[in-house]
């Protein structure tokens, strides 16, 4: 899975890199492994994606502020669980992660509740939890447990990475289990009025410092770094892509908000400069599948003539010619500027699909062999704009294959290459009608956004 312990300086913008001691040795929690093993107990296994939300309630003092914001699948962790009960939430699971004694006085042990708990915590945890449904994980990067849970497991291990504390480790575990929404609360990461939590918390009033106008501690950096480093590695083309949404307010949330911006201006940048790159090559330019597939889309769009079309991703424009020939009033958008054929009369908007111009709208929609140019983390966001903008149906054909042509420039072209299966389940969470119409062909209409 994704140990994400390991990303240099580039991974994590700027930010300072925080490298603590664990309180608990190897040797220790090795140890609790191997006796939380020997209990039997059920463990994690891979799930398939689903579109169920996971609402993952960390404890900084900004859950007070969003706990009553909490409708998906609840996951607490650690003394965030005991107060929720208290304010009537009963979350739907709890995580577990650190291996100190003293988390067995702070764990609730509530049978409505299910347990996610690292094999490291120590053993007092699970007998406090005998009566209640737990679930085992194992947790990388702790010195010598892979070689352990192999040796016990060697045919179904599987090791959760993804940082030092629970409020970031659930991210990757949620992955694990299918999750690919999360709304993150209370991951502040910095203290409020002089407490580190909603609760008094045992580490109120230890060693503090100033950092960007926030009072934090070293645990609380590491924090910050890890999750910045989970969240490149969620970027990374072979994975699904995640939305991730941060509730609340504290350092965690000031970064991420701030990266966010910084990293979405220089995709855009980026993606732009490399498709102007790839139309100067004529080579590029002599394949257009859109063109020869016109009839086809027109056809299964069911357009009639003088409909409006927006073609998202024109590329060189030939395809939407053949379209306006059709009799269809047709406008594309596309990321680069020097993107059309020499004699294309079609309306061109300059922007990322990711980003869509407001007002945009159309009584039909076309994106031919665009999906796969999209990054991963972008994906959701192309086809919520799209829903948006497209009044009745959309035209998809998809290539499921990676890219030659990249090599021109020494950049991949097709950063999200899925199997047909997982593009149906993508579209699917966007429009209510998914007709399939063969290998990476569909076309979408009746959207869930309206």
């Amino acid at each position: 899975m994704m140990i994400a312990t390991s990303h240099d300086m580039e991974a994590r913008g700027a930010f300072p890199r925080f490298s603590l001691e664990p309180a608990v040795s190897a040797a220790e929690m090795c140890a609790n492994a191997r006796s939380a093993l020997a209990r039997g107990l059920p463990e994690v296994r891979r799930c398939k994606p689903h579109g169920h939300v996971m609402e993952i309630a960390a404890g900084g003092p900004s859950l007070a502020d969003t706990a009553g914001d909490l409708t998906g699948y609840v996951a607490a962790m650690n003394g965030s669980l005991r107060y929720l009960l208290q304010r009537g939430i009963v979350p739907h699971a709890c995580g577990v992660l650190d291996p100190g004694a003293h988390m067995a006085d702070i764990v609730e042990a509530d049978p409505r509740v299910r347990y996610y708990v690292a094999s490291v915590v120590h053993p007092s945890v699970l007998d406090k939890l005998t009566r209640c449904h737990v679930t085992l994980w194992h947790p990388a990067g702790t010195p010598g447990l892979e070689d352990i849970v192999a040796a016990a497991r060697p045919d179904t291990w599987l090791m959760i990475g993804g940082g030092s504390t629970m409020g970031v480790r659930w991210l990757n575990l949620a992955y694990v289990l299918g999750f690919r929404t999360f709304r993150v609360h209370g991951l502040d990461s910095s203290f409020r009025d002089g407490a580190t939590h909603a609760y008094p918390d045992r580490a109120d009033g230890k060693r503090h410092f100033e950092f960007m106008g926030r009072t934090t501690r070293p645990n609380f950096m590491a924090q910050v770094s890890d999750f910045l480093a989970v969240m490149h590695n969620f970027a990374r083309s072979d994975m699904d892509p995640v939305t991730v949404e941060v509730k609340g307010d504290g350092l965690l949330q000031d970064i991420w908000r701030e990266h966010a911006d910084v990293r979405g201006a220089d995709c855009d940048r980026r993606e732009a400069a490399k498709y102007r790159r790839m139309w100067d090559i004529a080579g590029y330019r002599a394949v257009s599948p859109g063109e020869a597939l016109a009839g086809e889309i027109a056809a299964a769009l069911d357009a009639k003539p003088g409909a409006s079309v927006i073609d998202f991703g024109i590329g060189t424009g030939r395809c939407a010619q053949r379209l306006k020939d059709l009799g269809l009033a047709v406008t594309g958008i596309d990321i680069a500027d020097n993107c059309l054929d020499d004699g294309v009369d079609i309306p061109v908007t300059i922007a990322p699909l990711w980003r869509l111009p407001a007002g945009i709208t159309a009584d039909h929609g076309v994106c031919c062999d665009v999906m796969e140019h999209i990054p991963p983390d972008r994906v959701d966001d192309v086809l919520s704009g799209m829903a948006q903008a497209v009044r009745r149906n959309v035209y998809f054909h998809i290539a499921l294959e990676h890219d030659a042509c990249g090599q021109w420039i020494g950049a991949p072209l097709h950063l999200t290459v899925r199997p047909h299966a997982w593009w149906c389940r993508e579209l699917a969470n966007h429009w209510r009608s998914v007709t399939d119409l063969g290998p990476g062909r569909f076309v979408v209409g009746s959207t869930t956004e309206t």
